[in-house]
């Protein structure tokens, strides 16, 4: 995998609204347009958008050089809980960026040394179980009640917590391999575990 081929989605990224994420995601069918409006009631818009990238003070930089207007500032960079267990125990750093003029939302940066099988899998095969567009849930109960709605037929991660990166999160990928993650940036208050319990 090549740098190139890595970040050229970063320079492509438009910012699709809720709607075309969870329409896309459930291919479109009209059969699921009740399932759509009952999951965008504890929606407020698009969190992130996640992608994978060889290495990432290089990808940033190269964004700043493109889109100097923007002003790319680093918001946070952390590790990830949920690749190690997921992936054989691949280790990954994750970096949220935004672009000062809010042109998308932020975007996580995953940079990974794939472990075990997962070495094995073509590069494109492997960014395909990581980028993805993460919907902001209104609450941390949401996010599992919109991965409950959402789940039939679906491939799921059950919420967990990350409180490096404040936030309870959780991944439904569809039959075609695609993957949207329903997410919540914890408030100080929803961050203890008996907050977590009575939502």
């Amino acid at each position: 995998m090549n740098d190139q081929e890595t970040q050229e989605p970063v320079f492509e990224l438009r910012t699709p609204s809720p709607r075309d994420v969870l329409t896309h995601f459930l291919n479109g069918n009209p059969e699921n347009s009740g399932t759509i409006e009952s999951v965008l009631q504890k929606i407020d818009g698009v969190a992130h958008i996640g992608i994978e990238v060889d290495d990432i003070d290089k990808t940033i930089s190269e964004l700043r050089m493109t889109y100097p207007e923007r002003g790319y500032r680093l918001i946070k960079r952390f590790q990830s809980v949920g690749i190690p267990r997921n992936y054989d125990g691949s280790t990954c750093v994750i970096a949220q960026i935004q672009p000062d003029d809010h042109s998308f939302p932020f975007l996580e940066l995953f940079s990974i040394d794939w472990q075990g099988k997962f070495k094995e899998i073509p590069p494109q095969q492997r960014r395909r179980l990581i980028e993805h567009v993460a919907l902001n849930a209104v609450s941390p109960r949401d996010v599992q009640e919109i991965i409950d709605t959402l789940s039939d037929g679906k491939t799921i991660v059950p919420p967990q917590v990350n409180q490096d990166a404040g936030e309870i999160f959780g991944y439904l990928t569809n039959g075609d391999g695609e993957k949207i993650e329903i997410v919540h940036h914890l408030q100080p208050e929803e961050a203890s575990p008996s907050a977590l319990r009575r939502r």
